[in-house]
């Protein structure tokens, strides 16, 4: 049993892992872009209110994507254990249920963050639009 945790988690890790410097780095790159509009003024005269009404819109669209990245990170991990699980039922058709369930939950979880990155990021672009024009 504790040879095929590991062996999952090691499997998992190898996954994972890459992933990571990706996505943080891609937040970043995005945090410097949005902090070089608000410096430049890009399109509006930035006056002392407007740098802190988008730094704060920055704080909140950051926070918004590191949740929803997060939990989509842990909903694919969780989709490949039920997969593993699946996988390693040995044709007991309690584990095979159970990983089913586990598998069906997880997916739809992450249709439901997939659409709310998606809504999220509809609505603070509208939002910011509207603040800056």
């Amino acid at each position: 049993m504790f040879r095929k945790i590991s062996l999952f988690l090691v499997s998992l890790g190898l996954v994972a892992l890459p992933l990571a410097p990706v996505s943080a780095q891609r937040f970043l790159d995005q945090a410097v872009l949005d902090a070089e509009k608000v410096a430049t003024g890009a399109g509006y005269a930035a006056t002392s209110e407007d740098q802190t009404q988008a730094d704060l819109i920055d704080t909140v669209v950051n926070i918004i994507k590191i949740i929803l990245t997060f939990l989509g990170t842990v909903l694919t991990l969780i989709i490949l254990w039920a997969g593993w699980k699946y996988m390693t039922a040995g044709g007991d058709s309690a584990q095979i249920d159970e990983a089913k369930a586990w598998l069906k939950n997880a997916v739809i979880g992450l249709i439901i963050v997939i659409s709310a990155y998606s809504i999220s990021s509809f609505a603070l672009k509208s939002a910011i639009d509207t603040v800056f024009k």
